[in-house]
């Protein structure tokens, strides 16, 4: 559909609610934590296996 065709309703339809985005945010956040740690957890081992 092109842009002339849309209606108002659509766009308001599709925006995001704040509670959705601080969802969103915090689950990002949360999965970056967690890839973090397991880097961290990754490095600290091959740290032990080269002094071991």
């Amino acid at each position: 559909m092109s842009r002339k065709h849309r209606t108002t309703a659509t766009a308001t339809a599709t925006k995001a609610d704040p509670a959705d985005r601080q969802l969103k945010a915090q689950l990002a956040r949360g999965t970056a934590t967690g890839v973090a740690r397991a880097v961290t957890a990754w490095i600290l081992d091959r740290i032990g296996e080269f002094l071991n």
